[in-house]
């Protein structure tokens, strides 16, 4: 059910927020970190995009996961640090 199939780690550089509103309900906001070759697997798992059921977060089965948002984070060793590096998975 959406689970993820890659290894992970939740960003506690910046600690999960959550807010709530009587419109818009509960919502979450988790940074997550991957290895860059596993970041679109990662995402496609988590919104359900293989079975249709989006990932339950952990911490609440009422939150899903909705919508993802990707940013490199760092140069694979030994890459060439030009400004293109990690411009795609695997980089």
């Amino acid at each position: 059910m959406g689970a993820p199939s890659v290894s992970y780690k939740i960003s506690y550089t910046s600690p999960p927020r959550y807010s709530g509103s009587r419109a818009n309900g509960l919502s979450a906001q988790v940074r997550y970190k991957v290895n860059w070759a596993d970041a679109f697997t990662f995402v496609n798992d988590v919104l359900g995009a293989v079975d249709g059921a989006p990932w339950a977060f952990p911490a609440s089965p009422n939150l899903r996961a909705t919508e993802a948002v990707i940013n490199p984070i760092g140069v694979k060793s030994g890459g060439a640090g030009d400004g293109t590096t990690g411009t795609v998975p695997g980089q």
